[in-house]
């Protein structure tokens, strides 16, 4: 009798070490389950960090493309006859200049001024001269009236050019790039009367984006930057 109950007990004991060591293979492939759950929670979060990243990155590469399209170009706003848009008023000492200009690129343009930015230049004088305007903000399609002084007067060149003044207009887009504008202004025809203004005219437009300088037109020999 005790050596049944003895083998009961034995038995009893056996299914309960199995008991707990199944519970403890479960235990443990849950736990296996609960790793490859984090672990691929994981491997999803950071992709989706990654996707962001790379959303950020392109959004920012074609922000960079779409303000570089945008360039603002500023030049006179001188109509077909000589003179319009266009004001000189030589004096005794000094030279008055007003002429309009339009932003005619695709930016908005940010107008600099300054005796080493937008300025005029007489010849034969290498004196830069700073000018005015009545806004430094200038959107696209947009004018504005430049006005300077130069403290001495226009005259003929000696190799042979007429009377000749540089306008200097530097400015910047949105992103911070700088460009500048030269517009070569030479007086056509010297008028003897003091109830009439000489005529002048634009002969000449040059770009500079800092890498280069695309000039066209005429009166450039002159030029001291």
């Amino acid at each position: 009798m005790l050596a049944v109950i003895s083998a009961i007990g034995a038995w009893q004991s056996r299914r309960a070490a199995d008991a707990a060591s199944e519970a403890a293979e479960a235990a443990g492939l849950q736990a296996i389950e609960t790793r490859r759950a984090a672990d691929a929670t994981v491997t999803a979060a950071q992709a989706a960090i990654d996707d962001a990243r790379a959303s950020a990155e392109s959004v920012a590469v074609a922000r960079e493309a779409l303000v570089r399209s945008q360039r603002p170009v500023l030049t006179s706003m001188q109509s077909a006859e000589p003179g319009e848009g266009i004001t000189v008023l030589p004096g005794t000492s000094t030279t008055s200049c007003a002429i309009r200009l339009r932003n005619v690129g695709t930016g908005t343009a940010i107008i600099e001024l300054g005796h080493q930015s937008t300025a005029i230049q007489v010849r034969p004088s290498p004196t830069w001269f700073p000018c005015e305007v009545a806004t430094l903000v200038l959107p696209v399609g947009e004018s504005v009236v430049l006005s300077g002084k130069a403290t001495l007067i226009p005259t003929d060149d000696t190799g042979g050019q007429a009377a000749t003044i540089y306008v200097r207009i530097t400015y910047s887009d949105l992103a911070g790039n700088s460009f500048t504008t030269y517009l070569c202004l030479m007086r056509d025809e010297e008028v003897e009367s003091w109830q009439h203004a000489d005529i002048w005219s634009l002969h000449g437009v040059a770009l500079d984006d800092g890498t280069a300088m695309l000039m066209s037109g005429e009166g450039w020999t002159g030029l001291v930057k």
